[in-house]
């Protein structure tokens, strides 16, 4: 079986996961432009169609609206060619809206009709979401983290706080600093390309004197795993209705973190699943809440994701996407 999967490579790991599971099925993994090919006319009963954030192009960011509009109608035309090419069109939606939308979202509510009338099957990242599931894959195998959870130790120093990735406003950051304890250190790490948001962060800092340490820069995943690896809470604060699912989330589990959460339809749907997630309003962080989080051991977090996300469930679910209708 021929698959077209969109895009065909990527810096986020969710897609080389995911491809090397289709590849493992026994699946050519191919890029969509090989669509237009006389090879994908020959084999159209037998292909697949696997398109991620595509609703989500034409709002990169930087971009000029001619470009936009480019996107818009060369996605478009991969859709309708994969309802000729293919046999099955797998349309994987990541967000509610697209991260860098700051105007209109016309050509994204176009695009997700168009996408609903011509996939066969539209999966989620989330079962709050309310359609079929592909789970989000952990950042290490099965195999790696069982051999993490052997050789962790319990943590016996006060708790780390870290806010990690990429430090963009839709992700919340400041709403948390304009209540976060002035005494409780947290560190924040990762590229920030709008100046004009790390400066109201650092204002923030400076005006309410917080022990807060900004590391502005881009992670290498040596860097980020070493965080991971020896701050006990990730702090995840994104808008409400922007992701339906949290890269942020499974890699911090991945090695064991907690979450210390602003309210939103996903961290709410974890809280209600996982000890170790902790849903607060900016209000509710106070000194004595903070100081009275209940920390779920390392091991015992990465022991609940393992059992929850292994990836046997995301090779199994691909099995049944891939099946005949």
């Amino acid at each position: 079986m021929s698959v077209y999967f969109y895009p065909y490579s990527h810096k986020n790991n969710f897609v080389s996961i995911n491809q090397n599971f289709l590849r493992e099925l026994g699946c050519t993994l191919l890029p969509v432009q090989g669509l237009f090919s006389f090879g994908a006319w020959r084999t159209r009963k037998k292909n697949t169609l696997v398109l991620n954030w595509v609703e989500d192009q034409m709002y990169r960011n930087g971009i000029s609206k001619f470009h936009a509009v480019g996107f818009f109608f060369w996605f478009a035309a991969i859709a309708l060619m994969g309802k000729v090419m293919a046999s099955n069109i797998i349309w994987i939606r990541h967000n509610y809206q697209p991260h860098n939308a700051t105007h209109t979202m016309i050509m994204h509510s176009i695009m997700c009709s168009l996408l609903a009338r011509l996939s066969t099957r539209q999966i989620c990242l989330e079962d709050y979401y309310g359609q079929e599931v592909l789970p989000h894959p952990l950042y290490l195998t099965d195999e790696q983290i069982k051999l993490n959870i052997a050789a962790v130790n319990a943590s016996i120093a006060p708790c780390k706080f870290a806010f990690v990735g990429a430090i963009k406003a839709y992700k919340g950051i400041h709403k948390v600093l304009e209540h976060w304890p002035a005494t409780q250190p947290m560190l924040i790490t990762g590229r920030c390309d709008d100046i004009a948001y790390a400066k109201k962060l650092e204002t923030i800092i400076t005006r309410r004197n917080l022990k807060v340490e900004c590391q502005y820069g881009y992670l290498s995943d040596h860097e980020l795993e070493s965080i991971l690896q020896t701050y006990d809470y990730i702090v995840l604060a994104h808008d409400d209705n922007r992701m339906i699912s949290s890269g942020t989330f499974y890699h911090a589990i991945t090695y064991g973190c907690n979450l210390l959460c602003l309210p939103s339809k996903f961290t709410r749907a974890k809280e209600l699943e996982h000890d170790f997630v902790h849903v607060f309003s900016a209000i509710e962080f106070t000194p004595y809440n903070i100081e009275n989080l209940h920390l779920v051991d390392r091991k015992e977090v990465m022991q609940v994701a393992l059992e929850h996300y292994s990836r046997v469930k995301i090779k199994n679910a691909w099995q049944v996407f891939l099946s005949e209708e």
